[in-house]
């Protein structure tokens, strides 16, 4: 059961990953996935509505964002901004 679960979220991630690789969703959605969270966790760790975090997982609003906005995004799952825009990493990752 315990591998079931951890296959399901190794899947998730999965996806999310040749999502944003293929420009259908922004970095964002893959942290989500492999950091375990949802989109309502994002926006409370973020200060925002909910509503604002999934307009963040289109890429073209991703790539309005502030600053600041990436570097709290950057904070929330503990990796660095330039790791958060950088799409051509995920090719070597799972």
């Amino acid at each position: 059961v315990i591998k079931e679960a951890w296959d399901q979220v190794h899947e998730k991630v999965s996806q999310a990953q040749q999502q944003v690789l293929d420009g259908k969703l922004s970095p964002i959605a893959y942290y989500i996935e492999k950091n375990i969270m949802d989109v309502k966790l994002v926006a409370q760790y973020m200060g925002m509505w909910t509503w604002t975090v999934k307009r963040h997982l289109k890429p073209k609003n991703f790539a309005k964002l502030t600053d600041e906005t990436l570097e709290k995004y950057a904070r929330v799952f503990n990796i660095s901004v330039a790791q958060l825009k950088d799409i051509s990493q995920l090719k070597t990752k799972g």
